[in-house]
């Protein structure tokens, strides 16, 4: 797991919105979701509810 991994978990916990979140660590949207993506698929769990 890479940090900005830890990065991005620990910004939806305190603002849960994706666009907020990817705003604020200036990437776009559809990356953040994708990366998001790859964290539930290692872990095998869902970490947002759709």
């Amino acid at each position: 797991m890479k940090d900005s991994d830890w990065e991005i978990l620990y910004e939806l916990y305190k603002l849960p919105n994706i666009t907020k979140v990817a705003n604020k660590l200036y990437i776009s949207q559809p990356s953040l979701s994708k990366r998001i993506q790859i964290i539930e698929e290692n872990f095998k769990i869902q970490i947002l509810i759709g």
